[in-house]
């Protein structure tokens, strides 16, 4: 049950999983020639967004063998989630929002491979609270990911894009190609914008079935040296579907106090899992979708209760594994659409590692930004959620710096940082 949280709060928390992998021997790769051609281009659609028919196929049960190891990894990358939503919940005031903890879980990996050693190490104490075994992340990813896509209700996507002339090391794109199949090309951020923005933006509508199609890459242009995106897409068919004909319309009792008229969807004697905090203050109920791969864990506090109150206390892992009971359950369909900068959040959990250097990818490479849009749509059938991460990048200009006042000095070994000289000069003897 531990893997199916990881995907199923696309709307209530986030799994940040960070990787390191040691690159040593840095060896850059040229620039590969013109980004028009097919073999250097992840995808050029001509400037413009096109329709597609997308085929989605059957789902298949969920199977996947997790460790007592993977699995305590899970559950400490779970920890730095719900910080994650607390501190989302706290700085969005009454909002609506859906994120995907997938989705930034896999940026985020693909980021700890650029950072120095020292940095992951902080990095990793942020997120797991612990330093996190290299050779596990990997394993424990590749796993998860692809018994995640063997169910056909899940598609996740990688891809970096490069600014024509611009290089990167290839220890680190070998990498990313190895562990999460990230697609590598290069586009003319500084000559061709907005059609290089349009080229991102459609190789993201084609990965989530037409369900992402405008990404926050904020103050994407002539200083944007490179991109990185993932794309994560969810769909499934509820467990017992909801009776379209007993939709009826009623009340929904907003945050603020006010009530509106909503679709509200019904069904009865519905086999889902039901806890009720011993403290009288919220229930969470959890709907299984079709073979009970997936779950979906929603928090009701009781009346009179407000929402933002119970949320940092939540524990959203009683219902793994719990007995199934008989509910009837009455609630509203629903629809999301979010965009979220998440640098602010992350920076103030400890995780602002990338935003200072990324040494392993290229010299004076920074992160400027993570954004995400997400998306979910509740329905009587079920629920189809997609969500596009995005990181933008730029090299560091170099500081300026002229030594003609006073200064003093010292010269010091590089193995004990010993003292050997020590000067002050005040004037210029020549």
């Amino acid at each position: 049950m531990s893997t199916n949280r990881l995907i199923l709060f696309a709307g209530t928390a986030i799994a940040v999983v960070s990787l390191f992998v040691s690159c040593n021997d840095q060896e850059k790769i040229p620039d590969e020639g013109n980004p028009q051609e097919p073999n250097t281009e992840v995808v050029l659609k001509d400037g413009e967004v096109r329709e597609h028919d997308f085929t989605r196929l059957d789902p298949v049960p969920l199977d996947v063998d997790i460790s007592q190891e993977e699995a305590e990894l899970f559950l400490r990358s779970d920890s730095f989630a719900i910080k994650m939503f607390n501190a989302i919940c706290e700085s969005t005031a009454d909002e609506n929002f859906c994120i995907s903890p997938l989705s930034l879980q896999v940026l985020m990996s693909i980021l700890s491979n650029g950072v120095s050693d020292g940095a992951y190490i902080e990095l990793s104490q942020a997120m797991f609270g612990e330093t996190v075994d290299i050779d596990l992340l990997n394993s424990s990813y590749g796993k998860l990911k692809n018994a995640l896509e063997r169910t056909n209700c899940v598609k996740l996507a990688n891809a970096m894009w490069l600014q024509t002339g611009t290089t990167i090391y290839s220890t680190y794109s070998n990498l990313v190609q190895q562990y999460y199949n990230c697609e590598t090309g290069y586009l003319d951020f500084r000559s061709d914008t907005q059609a290089s923005l349009d080229s991102i933006c459609q190789w993201a509508y084609e990965n989530t079935y037409g369900k992402q199609k405008k990404l926050d890459l904020e103050n994407f242009g002539t200083t944007t040296s490179m991109v990185l995106a993932n794309t994560a897409w969810f769909a499934s068919a509820w467990y017992k579907a909801f009776d379209k004909s007993e939709t009826y319309t009623g009340e929904f009792t907003m945050a603020n106090g006010q009530t509106q008229d909503v679709d509200m969807m019904k069904v009865t004697r519905a086999e889902f899992c039901l806890f009720k905090n011993p403290e009288g203050d919220y229930k969470i109920v959890s709907l299984p979708f079709k073979d009970k791969s997936f779950w979906m864990d929603i928090v009701v506090p009781n009346e009179n209760v407000d929402l933002d109150s119970i949320i940092p206390y939540v524990d959203w892992s009683v219902n793994i594994d719990k007995l199934e009971t008989q509910v009837n359950l009455t609630m509203p369909k629903f629809r999301i659409s979010t965009d979220i900068k998440l640098r602010p959040i992350l920076e103030s959990l400890g995780a602002s590692a990338p935003f200072q250097s990324l040494p392993k990818i290229a010299s004076l490479l920074f992160a400027d930004c993570i954004n995400q849009t997400a998306n979910i749509i509740v329905s009587e059938e079920g629920v189809e959620a997609s969500a596009a991460s995005v990181s933008r990048f730029t090299y560091s200009i170099p500081y300026e710096m002229i030594i003609d006042r006073p200064f003093a000095y010292a010269i010091r070994d590089s193995a004990a940082g010993t003292l050997l000289f020590m000067g002050r000069v005040n004037k210029i003897d020549q």
